[in-house]
C-alpha cells in the first residue's frame, strides 16, 4: 500500500510503541507463552515486544515495505510476512492462535462492514477456542458527529505528522490526508488513503455475527470506559 510505504522508513518516529500495550496483552495470555497472531504488524515493534515476553507471534502486513523493515529486527520468536487480512483463512489453519491482535486503525482499511464482518469470521475461525481477539480503531462515532478536520498533529523526533479528514459526497469512506515533515531535512510528503468510518455499533454487530462473545469496549489500555469524546476504542471479544 503506497501509503504506508511512503512513511515506513519514519513509521517509529511517528507512532512509537505504547509501553502499556505488550504488558496488557500479555495479562490475556498463558503464563508460559501463547501463539500470537499480528494483523497489521508495520515495522514489529509490538510482536517483538510480545516474542520477549516468552510468546510466539507471527506479523502480517500488506505493505512489503513495512514487512522489510519488520524483518530486519525480528526476535527468534518473531516471523513476519506479508499478508491480507481478509484472506486469513489462506494463510493460517483453523485454531491456531490464541490471541490475534489487530491495532493501529487496521481495520479501518477495510471498505465497509461487510468486508468487517469477512474479517472477523475470518479471525474466529483461526482462534483456538477461549482464544481472545485484540482490536483498535480510531473512535468514529466522535469523528462523524462533530464531523472534524482531522486529529492532532504529532510533533516529536524531529517529524511533524499533520492528519486531516476529507469527506467525499456519494461516498461511505473518508479521505484521510497525512502531510509528513522532516525537520532535519526540511522534506515534506503528503499522502492520502481512503478509510471507512467503522461506529461502535457496526463494530460489535460485525463481531457478534462472527460468533465472539463477551465483547468489551473501552477507551484505553487501563479498560477506561468508552465515552462520546473517546479518542480510541478498543475492544476485545472471546471464541467460546
Amino acid at each position: 500500500m503506497a501509503f504506508y510505504s511512503n512513511i515506513a522508513a519514519m513509521y517509529n518516529r511517528i507512532f512509537p510503541l505504547d509501553e502499556d500495550l505488550a504488558p496488557f496483552i500479555h495479562g490475556y495470555l498463558p503464563a508460559a507463552g501463547g501463539k500470537v497472531l499480528d494483523i497489521g504488524c508495520a515495522t514489529g515493534v509490538l510482536a517483538n515486544a510480545l516474542g520477549r515476553m516468552g510468546h510466539s507471534v507471527t506479523g502480517i502486513d500488506l505493505d512489503a515495505a513495512m514487512v522489510r523493515l519488520a524483518r530486519k529486527y525480528q526476535n527468534t520468536r518473531v516471523s513476519f510476512q506479508a499478508g491480507n487480512m481478509l484472506q486469513l483463512k489462506n494463510l493460517f489453519s483453523p485454531a491456531e492462535f490464541e490471541a490475534v491482535v489487530c491495532l493501529g486503525n487496521t481495520m479501518a482499511h477495510l471498505p465497509d462492514p461487510a468486508s468487517v464482518r469477512a474479517m472477523a469470521s475470518q479471525v474466529f475461525s483461526i482462534l483456538q477456542p477461549d482464544g481472545i481477539f485484540f482490536g483498535q480503531i480510531i473512535h468514529y462515532d466522535r469523528i462523524l458527529r462533530d464531523r472534524l478536520p482531522g486529529l492532532p498533529v504529532i510533533e516529536q523526533n524531529g517529524i511533524r505528522f499533520e492528519r486531516r479528514y476529507i469527506y467525499p459526497e456519494q461516498e461511505s469512506r473518508l479521505i484521510f490526508e497525512t502531510v509528513l515533515t522532516e525537520f532535519a531535512s526540511g522534506e515534506s510528503q503528503t499522502n492520502r488513503v481512503f478509510l471507512y468510518p467503522l461506529t461502535m455499533q457496526e463494530l460489535k454487530t460485525g463481531l457478534e455475527s462472527s460468533g465472539f462473545q463477551n465483547i468489551t469496549l473501552f477507551a484505553d489500555t487501563d479498560k477506561s470506559a468508552l465515552k462520546p469524546d473517546s479518542h480510541a476504542l478498543y475492544f476485545t471479544g472471546q471464541k467460546p
